[in-house]
C-alpha cells in the first residue's frame, strides 16, 4: 500500500488495527542517508535539492487492539519551532501534525496507552513532548507509558559531542519527571502479540517492532530500514553507528520477514506507509501490492 504522508494508512494485522500517520517532513544528505552507495544509485529515485539534500517523511505507527492503542514515535514535532538555523538546516516543513492525523481516525493523545521509541533522535522522539506556550516541554501522551531501551535513554542524556546533535534531552527529560517513563534493558514484550526486538546498527540500542496477531505478522524497522529504498542490503546510512551490525540484523529480520510474508512499516518514506517485501534471487525488493 503506497500513501503520501498527508494522510494516514491502514492495514489491519489479525486483531489489531494498524495506522502509518504522518508528522511532516525534512530533509538530509542524500549521500549520508545512503552511506557508500553512490549518487547514481540513489538518485534515481530521490531528486536532490541544490545542497545534496533529500525530502523524507515523519512517520509513526499506530497499533491499536485488544485495550491497546500503542504508538510507535511520532517525528520532529515542535522541538525546533523558533529556531530559524536549524528549521533552515533541516528544512522542516509542515511538522507537527501528529495529533491532527490521530484526530483523523478519531484518536486524540489521551487514548495512548503505549509510547515506544526505536531510538531518541529529534526525528523520531521529537514528539514525546509538546511545547506549552511558555518554551516548557510537557509530556504529550499523558496516560501513555513511554517505553525506551535503558541504553538508549542514556545515550540520549549523556551529552556525548558524537552523538548529542541527535538528541533534544529538554524534550525528553519531562517524561522521566511525570513517572511515565519505563525504561527496559534488551529485548521486551508489552503483550502477547507485540515484541520489542533490540537490532544495534543505527545506534548502540536501537530496537524494532514486531507484531504478530491471527497469523499475520507487522515489522516496524525504525533506521534500520528507514525507507522502502534501504531494503537493499548494502544500502546503510552514514549515520549509522554501527554499519556491521545493520548489515548483518537487516540480513536476519528481512530474510525472516520474506518467510513470514510479513507487513513492513518505515518511518521516512514519502509514499509508502505499509508493504511487503520480496526477495528475487538476488535481492529483496518491496513487492507490488499489499
Amino acid at each position: 500500500m503506497t500513501a503520501g504522508p498527508s494522510s494516514p494508512a491502514h492495514v489491519r494485522v489479525g486483531e489489531y488495527d494498524c495506522y502509518s500517520l504522518p508528522d511532516g517532513f525534512f530533509r538530509l544528505d542524500g549521500g549520508a542517508m545512503f552511506g557508500v552507495a553512490p549518487k547514481a544509485l540513489w538518485g534515481r529515485f530521490y531528486e536532490a535539492d541544490a545542497d545534496n539534500r533529500i525530502r523524507l517523511a515523519c512517520r509513526a505507527l499506530l497499533v491499536a487492539g485488544k485495550g491497546i492503542a500503542l504508538l510507535v514515535e511520532g517525528g520532529a514535532g515542535d522541538v525546533f519551532d523558533g529556531n530559524e538555523k536549524l528549521m533552515r538546516s533541516y528544512a522542516i516543513e509542515s511538522t507537527n501534525r501528529l495529533d491532527s492525523a490521530l484526530g483523523a481516525i478519531g484518536y486524540a493523545p489521551g487514548d495512548i496507552t503505549h509510547a515506544v521509541f526505536s531510538h531518541l533522535h529529534w526525528d523520531h522522539a521529537g514528539t514525546a513532548c509538546r511545547r506549552e506556550r511558555d518554551g516548557r516541554f510537557v509530556p504529550r501522551f499523558p496516560k501513555a507509558r513511554y517505553v525506551v531501551q535503558r541504553g538508549e535513554w542514556d545515550a540520549a542524556l549523556s551529552k556525548d559531542p558524537l552523538t548529542a546533535p541527535s538528541y533534544v534531552p529538554e524534550a525528553l527529560v519531562p517524561v522521566r519527571e511525570s513517572g511515565q517513563l519505563e525504561c527496559i534493558d534488551g529485548d521486551g514484550r508489552i503483550n502477547d502479540d507485540i515484541r520489542l526486538v533490540v537490532t544495534g546498527g543505527h545506534t548502540e540500542n536501537h530496537m524494532a517492532l514486531m507484531l504478530e496477531s491471527g497469523g499475520e505478522r507487522l515489522v516496524f524497522w525504525g533506521d534500520i530500514i528507514p525507507t522502502s529504498h534501504h531494503i537493499h542490503l548494502p544500502l546503510i546510512m552514514a549515520y549509522d553507528r554501527f554499519p556491521v551490525d545493520t548489515y548483518r540484523v537487516k540480513e536476519r529480520l528481512l530474510a525472516d520477514a520474506c518467510r513470514e510474508n510479513a507487513v513492513s512499516a518505515f518511518p521516512h518514506d514519502c509514499e509508502v506507509g505499509f508493504g511487503r517485501i520480496s526477495f528475487d534471487g538476488k535481492r529483496y525488493r518491496l513487492a507490488e501490492g499489499l
